[in-house]
């Protein structure tokens, strides 16, 4: 990458604090793993100094222009339906190959999407991925899922694997995160939909916000927020796609004689019992006027409430919206490989973080600029390199 135009991330006091020097090995170590076009690239690390005692790193990244988040607040810029059109199919395909290496990117929003000047998109920040094991990655929007029965919504109970739910950012949350439900690749699904509908407030004259801008909700710091508004994500969600019906609350929200369910999802239950004579404001349509009406099939689609009843990621990128994008579509460049994920269960320690992550910048030194040199970079991102 010698003439290529990069971008240096510093990353300054790189040791100081556990869960951020986690959270960067973890970056570092799936973007080493999950290559794809669609997704941001690391180009090297440069190495520190003094390898023993350094607080302090320099990663370079392939670079961009712009991030969607800055685009949707420039006025002056306005989308058409062929400009959605290609963000999404490039949002899509990025989801799926980060789905297939099973990672789950699980923060998904606009500052998280880059863009250059040609358009073209790139996924970045992992710092909350995850990866998922065989066991764990059992899709939510699958044939065996009953909408009606909380067991077949949710993966076996022996397979269940207790992951975070302070993960996405508020606005972008999927209602199964709120809902404390075991969760899976559907909740990137909601969160494409959600950047999807701020992409639709381009295509018009009126106001661009998020579609769910709620206020605090379960995740939030307590501090002296009452309960009430740290539901208010939940309600919002409500008030834009109309209240659940009973078979989704009773299988996201427990049955009326569900004797697992927690005491907090008794309040949640009952908060959403209590919304069901809620009405839907306006719908889709009619919010986004100008979006062409497979546009609007494809964020239903994406913004189902319940799991079970939400597009895959794989059937998104064949929705008829995308059609024109199709013939660009190579299915043997989204295969991709499992991400290891094993470091994780020894990171726990800063001097075992040092250790990897001074790994990793041995793999950048020797084994990535060896592959650079002989063109064994992987096909997925050979069109981005200029092929």
């Amino acid at each position: 990458w010698s003439n290529e135009k990069v971008a240096i991330k510093r990353i300054k006091g790189l040791f100081d604090n556990l869960g951020d020097a986690r959270r960067i090995l973890r970056e570092i170590s799936i973007l080493r793993e999950v290559r794809h076009k669609n997704i941001i690239q690391i180009r090297d690390i440069i190495r520190p100094a003094d390898m023993q005692n350094f607080n302090e790193l320099y990663v370079v990244f392939a670079c961009r222009d712009t991030d969607m988040m800055k685009l949707i607040q420039d006025t002056t810029q306005t989308l058409s339906d062929q400009h959605v059109m290609f963000f999404m199919a490039q949002l899509l395909r990025g989801l799926q190959y980060m789905h297939n290496c099973r990672v789950l990117h699980r923060d998904l929003k606009p500052a998280n999407i880059l863009l250059t000047e040609k358009c073209e998109l790139s996924i970045c920040d992992f710092g909350l991925a995850r990866g998922m094991m065989d066991d764990d990655y059992v899709s939510v929007g699958s044939d065996n899922a009953s909408a009606a029965n909380i067991n077949s919504v949710l993966p076996p109970r022996r397979y269940r694997r207790q992951l975070t739910q302070h993960v996405a950012t508020r606005w972008y949350r999927a209602p199964e995160l709120i809902l404390r439900c075991p969760y899976d690749a559907a909740i990137d699904a909601w969160s494409a939909g959600c950047i999807m509908a701020e992409m639709l407030t381009m295509m018009g004259p009126g106001s661009r916000e998020a579609l769910f801008p709620g206020g605090p909700c379960e995740f939030s710091p307590s501090g002296n927020i009452p309960t009430e508004d740290r539901l208010d994500q939940l309600d919002t969600i409500i008030d834009v796609l109309g209240p659940p019906p009973q078979e989704t609350i009773d299988a996201m929200a427990g049955g009326p004689v569900d004797g697992l369910r927690t005491s907090l999802q008794d309040k949640l239950r009952k908060r959403l019992m209590k919304l069901k004579g809620r009405k839907q404001k306006m719908t889709l349509a009619e919010r986004f006027k100008e979006a062409p009406p497979q546009a609007i099939d494809l964020l239903t689609k994406l913004l189902q409430f319940n799991p079970a009843n939400r597009i895959t990621i794989d059937e998104a990128i064949k929705h008829p919206f995308l059609a024109a994008y199709a013939n660009e579509y190579n299915e043997q460049a989204q295969v991709g490989k499992r991400a290891d994920f094993s470091f994780e269960k020894t990171a726990t320690t800063i001097k075992n973080i040092r250790k990897f992550i001074t790994d990793e910048i041995i793999w950048y030194e020797n084994v990535w600029k060896e592959q650079m040199s002989m063109g064994e970079t992987d096909s997925s991102v050979a069109s981005e390199d200029g092929e």
